[in-house]
């Protein structure tokens, strides 16, 4: 997160596409939305495969 002003967040975050980095801005709820989605449950347990 780079800045958080009047509610609007700024956020750097790496094109999967391009290999580049890029800036975003999008309103407060919108970010707290993007990041939540990475949140488990409480009870769930991470499970990756290699």
């Amino acid at each position: 997160m780079l800045s958080c002003i009047d509610g609007k967040v700024t956020y750097r975050y790496q094109d999967s596409k391009t290999k580049r980095y890029q800036t975003k801005t999008v309103p407060g709820a919108d970010f707290l939305w993007l990041v939540l989605q990475h949140v488990l449950p409480k009870g769930f347990r991470r499970a990756r495969n290699f």
